[in-house]
């Protein structure tokens, strides 16, 4: 019950990107810093498999590497570093509100099309935006052309994210709900990101 409380705040705090994603099929982006790629549409069932691993840190090479992460807020211990881990519901949120679960323009799963790139470049599955220009620890041409890749590189824009925000709660990577500023933090701390944004009331249905 705690997981799906956060993702109901995921929905609140990143917006209606996935409408917006998908409205970009066919524009040009050709200002963009990396090319789209072709490849081949995943069916839901195998991305949640893909977005499970990533979320356990199983990607090994199919992902890039992730940091270390923290748990533990000084309620009195001080922070410990641990294996990066965190609750998949949290990636299988951003999957649905970055792109609808969607890696290219491809009619349907199992059919191919090229990278969805986003109005403000943003790539693929997770909308990987900053970085995408290269030196950011992981491979821009893989985020536009793998999902495994694209869905391993949001998820390690999260950890960061964990790492640079304020600890909520016990600070423990397991609990979604202490994840809280880090997923406002996916797209950046304006207020339309804020989870308590008035305008994305936590009653209207998902």
């Amino acid at each position: 019950m705690r997981a799906l409380g956060v993702g109901a705040a995921l929905a609140l705090g990143l917006g209606l990107w996935a409408q917006e994603a998908r409205a970009q099929c066919g524009a040009d982006h050709s200002s963009c810093p990396q090319a789209a790629a072709t490849g081949t549409e995943l069916c839901k069932p195998a991305l949640a498999t893909v977005i499970e691993q990533a979320s356990r840190n199983e990607l090994g090479s199919d992902g890039p590497a992730y940091r270390q992460i923290h748990t533990g807020c000084n309620h009195p211990n001080p922070p410990v570093n641990v294996t990066a881990t965190y609750p998949c519901t949290l990636g299988k949120a951003v999957a649905q509100v970055e792109s609808g679960w969607q890696m290219f323009c491809a009619s349907a799963c199992g059919q191919s099309g090229l990278t969805l790139i986003s109005f403000d470049c943003g790539y693929g599955i997770t909308q990987v935006t900053s970085g995408m220009g290269g030196g950011a620890g992981f491979d821009p041409a893989r985020v536009a052309a793998e999902p495994k890749y694209n869905v391993g590189t949001g998820a390690k824009i999260m950890m960061d994210k964990w790492a640079a925000t304020p600890c909520v709660g016990d600070n423990r990577p397991d609990i979604a709900e202490d994840w809280y500023m880090a997923v406002w933090a996916y797209n950046g701390f304006g207020f339309v990101n804020n989870p308590n944004n008035p305008n994305f009331p936590a009653s209207r249905p998902p």
